[in-house]
């Protein structure tokens, strides 16, 4: 061996059109031989880059795959202009901003020549801080029974759940509901979860948990838009019998600062009578009089009343009595969801109704075969649907399948941030995330059909505020148009109010207000019946409606077109406490038709 090389030089000696590879290690010397040299090639691109639509605050990756001789080398661009230190064939963001939103492109190089990829565009989707939508609520349990806490919050990206009892954290319990199994006296306490993520987290309201020996008949919350609400026995008659237990006066809805004195009363009629009091159907413990007073109301105290009154053979309960505690927090509403029967070849039509700056992002779902999940029979097959602004005549968005959108990661965050189930997958419910643009009116419709003209079903149109709390636009008014009839043919809609103070709304259920518009098959006497989610009692009731100063100074405050005096529609002005609602629209003369309902947020 030549002195002059040292053991680890490696050399590449070429012999005729062959060559021998020598690697040279020490004393030990290996040889392969016979490897042909490859001929230069200019670089080929194999994987282009993909679109990628990534959150504020989370990873995000751009790749490319390029075959070439020699080994190519890489250089990413953005909007442009070269980015320093991207020299490799996947470009990676740790936690991606708003600045790395773009256009994006790699100049894939070697000695032979180079090519440039095809454009990726990166959105980013900034990060909302977590807001409570809905807070867990109290409750009172039969001792060994099951007590079941769930809150529902908004944000982006993924959120994640931390429940505490009494201040100390729970092992373990970081789902969005917590299980209280085969409760012991040792579980009763005060109960709240940290709701976080990248941006900061929000503790949701305290819920107290109290434990009774005797057995509680069991509540189960019922999602509004797929089963319908079963009216309880009309308020002040007996559920059992005639006799003489009846009530004289129900307890009156009241709406008082914080630190305020409440005070719920009823009258009765019998004898020997006792009383329970229950908040959202538990009994409140230790509320066994005719009168129910708290000294200083709290937030947690908002919430629907009802007061069980017996004559030890009898019982009757009263009509429910909404408490709303005002704070200095703010509330919205965030969701119209409506499950209708679509015969073939109709359309149901949403509308939705904005205020305040900037644009607004929507998240709009039309959900048929998912709703099997549910226990629906009959859903519609294959929805469509389209956002159209006000004044346009084309769609700013549309979609038949959900899985097809181009932005689907974007879909799957905002349905998730927006507490909305989730669809089956490959089935054809329709979906989509829309930015609707800041326009003069601030109106816009949605609407719903079938693809195939010849099938009908069972459907549910949701829209949902995808924007965070802080967004500077709400939604101001949520409408629907369409058929109601019975059963199955019943339109069912609900509603959603999220944050943490009440807030005062308009709802009306509009029949032969439709006549000024050229609607012949309208509802001819509708009646309007409004439920919290989780109660079988009704909050509100209106048949027709009367021209009374405080309905129409709330119709004129929010631009609602006037209904005629002494029609049959119907129409409440009420203040209500955060949470779900589903509004039973029915017609007193028990015949079907067209009818609109309005919900107007009157909050200034």
């Amino acid at each position: 061996m030549n002195p002059k090389f040292p053991p680890s030089l490696r050399r590449i000696r070429t012999l005729g059109s062959a060559a021998a590879a020598l690697i040279c290690s020490g004393p030990s010397l290996f040889a392969v031989a016979g490897a042909s040299v490859p001929a230069d090639m200019k670089p080929v691109i194999t994987t282009q880059p993909s679109s990628v639509a990534a959150v504020q605050g989370r990873p995000l990756s751009l790749s490319v795959a390029a075959t070439g001789y020699p080994e190519p080398g890489y250089q990413w661009r953005k909007d442009g202009s070269n980015l320093s230190g991207a020299t490799n064939s996947t470009h990676a963001i740790a936690a991606a901003q708003e600045k790395d939103a773009g256009l994006y492109e790699v100049v894939v190089s070697n000695r032979v020549g180079h090519v440039t990829s095809s454009t990726a565009r990166v959105t980013v989707t900034p990060a909302t801080p977590p807001t409570v939508i809905r807070q867990p609520l109290s409750q009172t349990v039969a001792l060994g029974t099951i007590a079941r806490f769930e809150v529902i919050a908004t944000g982006t990206p993924v959120l994640t759940y931390q429940w505490r009892k009494d201040g100390v954290t729970l092992s373990g319990a970081t789902q969005p509901v917590l299980l209280v199994s085969a409760a012991r006296p040792s579980d009763e306490g005060r109960y709240d979860v940290l709701v976080s993520g990248p941006t900061g987290g929000v503790l949701s309201q305290a819920a107290t948990l109290a434990l009774v020996t005797a057995p509680i008949p069991p509540t189960t919350t019922v999602p509004p838009t797929v089963t319908t609400p079963i009216p309880p026995p009309p308020a002040g008659t007996a559920a059992t019998g005639a006799g003489s237990l009846r009530i004289l006066a129900n307890p009156a809805s009241v709406t008082v600062a914080p630190g305020s004195p409440v005070l719920l009363h009823v009258s009765a009629a019998g004898t020997n009578l006792s009383y329970q009091w229950k908040k959202h159907g538990v009994p409140v413990r230790g509320a066994t009089g005719a009168a129910y007073a708290l000294r200083s109301a709290a937030a947690e105290d908002m919430g629907f009343y009802t007061v069980a009154c017996s004559d030890g053979e009898t019982s009757v309960e009263s009509a429910v009595a909404v408490l709303a505690v005002g704070a200095p927090q703010t509330s919205r509403l965030v969701n119209l969801a409506v499950r209708a029967f679509l015969s073939p070849g109709e359309v149901l039509t949403a509308g939705l109704v904005r205020s305040g700056d900037g644009d607004k992002q929507l998240l709009l779902r039309a959900v048929g075969p998912t709703l099997a999940r549910f226990g629906v029979a009959g859903a519609l097959p294959d929805p469509a649907l389209e956002l159209i602004p006000a004044g346009e005549r084309l769609p700013l968005a549309g979609n038949d399948d959900w899985s097809s959108v181009s932005a689907l990661p974007r879909l799957l965050c905002a349905t998730l941030a927006s507490g909305a189930f989730a669809l089956d997958a490959g089935s054809k419910d329709a979906a989509l995330v829309a930015q609707l643009p800041a326009r003069p009116a601030g109106n816009a419709t949605v609407r719903i059909r079938s693809t195939v003209p010849t099938e009908g079903g069972q459907v549910l149109a949701e829209i949902y505020d995808a924007d965070g709390a802080a967004a500077p636009g709400r939604l101001a008014g949520l409408s629907v148009l369409g058929f109601t009839g019975p059963g199955e043919q019943a339109l069912l809609p609900g509603f959603t109010i999220a944050g943490s103070a009440p807030k005062r709304v308009l709802l009306r259920a509009v029949g032969p207000g439709l006549a000024t518009f050229g609607i012949a098959e309208s509802l001819s006497d509708p009646q309007l019946t409004l439920f919290a989610n989780g109660l079988t009692a009704p909050v509100a009731e209106s048949d027709n409606w009367t021209d009374t100063p405080e309905l129409l100074a709330a119709a004129a405050s929010v631009g609602a077109f006037a209904l005629r005096p002494g029609s049959r529609d119907a129409a409440m002005a009420i203040t209500l406490p955060p949470g779900g609602y589903t509004a039973s629209i029915r017609s007193g003369f028990g015949t079907t038709g067209i009818v609109l309902l309005e919900i107007y947020d009157l909050d200034p």
